[in-house]
């Protein structure tokens, strides 16, 4: 995404990029339509339609393999999806606004095609962003009852990644996403305006999205937390296993069981080696801690090597 699109900081961009798609918005025909494509790529899991030249196309298209794999790694699918995804990739943000998008984003699912367009580097975290609705959708059919704090919390944490020898990793603590969200949520914890957790476990998507400019950094360092606390990154980990790291396991297990309620598997989650239930009141001060003294960078990176 551009940084010269709208005038506000980064972590304001982060947000405005990975608003949902709504759903009265105009969309371009063609979105239905290789044929109408000049650029059409077809990869093991992906079809990508494009106007973009076709060399950013194939970035494009290669970046989304990688993150396939992670995708299903993270979420332990033994059957990923089957048929190819289609992305939508538009040559430049004018065509891609003309198309119908929503002004504020940089990508979005429609509940089809994963859409975006060329840009700054950037725009490699929206489409690992908004390529999670899109795999869940496909692959996972009952993830779609999970709460927000876990869909977008964990597509944050895929957003911001980092690419080493061609391999893609989760969760680096300097990445462009964690260095947009981590002041906002800090900030609200010092001030003790941050949203209790089983407050934010219970929110539907409407509530969610009313105090979104706080929401999305808190589900974001929650979610992170859970893979790597104690620890801020594990560099050596495409997706690191923190101390709380088979909580989110069970949660995913849980969720994406059909006819399981999301109390119900976070019921199954919350709980130590022994099935103890965990006390979420000192769960709650670990996270509060691990988020204060998230380290800072001098401004988030929008290079996704």
């Amino acid at each position: 995404m551009s940084l010269r699109i709208l005038p506000l900081a980064f972590f304001i961009l982060v947000l405005g990029a990975l608003l949902p798609f709504p759903a009265d918005a105009r969309q371009d025909k063609d979105l239905n339509n290789p044929k109408k494509w000049p650029v059409v790529l077809k990869g093991e899991h992906y079809q990508l339609w494009a106007s973009a030249p076709e060399k950013e196309a194939e970035e494009i298209l290669h970046f989304m393999e990688l993150v396939f794999a992670t995708y299903t790694q993270l979420l332990d699918l033994p059957r990923p999806p089957v048929q190819k995804m289609v992305i939508v990739l538009y040559k430049d943000r004018a065509e891609y606004l003309a198309g119908g998008a929503p002004g504020i984003s940089a990508a979005y699912y429609n509940g089809s095609r994963l859409v975006g367009y060329c840009g700054d580097k950037a725009v490699f975290c929206y489409f690992a962003h908004e390529g999670f609705h899109q795999f869940t959708d496909w692959g996972l059919k009952a993830i779609h009852k999970a709460p927000p704090w876990f869909c977008e919390g964990m597509a944050d944490c895929i957003g911001n990644h980092v690419i080493r020898d061609g391999k893609f990793y989760v969760c680096p603590k300097d990445g462009p996403i964690a260095q947009g969200r981590i002041r906002t949520i800090q900030a609200a914890i010092s001030r003790k305006e941050q949203l209790p957790l089983a407050k934010l476990f219970e929110l539907d998507q409407a509530a969610f999205m009313g105090q979104a400019s706080l929401l999305y950094p808190e589900a974001w360092s929650f979610c992170h937390f859970l893979m790597a606390y104690p620890d801020y990154d594990d560099p050596k980990a495409q997706i690191p296993h923190g101390k709380y790291w088979k909580v989110l396991q069970r949660y995913i297990l849980a969720i994406s069981k059909s006819g399981v309620k999301p109390a119900k598997a976070l019921e199954a989650a919350l709980v130590d080696e022994k099935g103890r239930a965990l006390d979420l009141e000192v769960l709650e001060k670990e996270w509060q801690s691990y988020v204060l003294a998230f380290p800072l960078g001098s401004k988030p990176s929008t290079d996704k090597k």
